[in-house]
């Protein structure tokens, strides 16, 4: 799905099981990426700096962004999302883009960066 300005790619696939795994391409290798105890796992965008984002679903269905740098997990949950938060940009400075659902299931943008949560929303 996403593809850095070093010639990394990720993405995701399916396996024979129907299982959703993520993916990171990088000088002709593989990688699986796969959320910590998550049923599905998305990758979205990676930057130069190799940080990747995406989302995953949970035992219950629900989705949650994530940020993997460094080789460590972070969850990226809007802190007003319903039920589904989902991370697909990042650029080089680690901003993060993506979108929620809030309670009434209404979607928004959102940016987040240095631990802060911005609503991007159209005028």
């Amino acid at each position: 799905m996403g593809i850095s300005d070093v010639d990394q790619i990720v993405g995701f696939y399916v396996d024979s099981g129907g299982n959703v795994h993520g993916f990171l391409l990088s000088g002709g290798a593989y990688t699986t990426i796969d959320y910590p105890s998550a049923s599905r796992t998305y990758a979205m965008a990676i930057n130069a700096s190799g940080q990747i984002v995406g989302f995953y679903l949970d035992s219950r269905g629900d989705e949650h962004g994530f940020l993997l740098s460094g080789g460590t997990y972070t969850t990226i949950d809007y802190p007003s999302a319903k039920s589904q938060t989902v991370a697909i940009g990042i650029n080089d400075g680690g901003q993060i883009v993506g979108l929620y659902l809030d309670s009434s299931l209404v979607g928004h943008g959102f940016l987040y960066k240095s631990g802060t949560y911005t609503t991007v929303d159209a005028p």
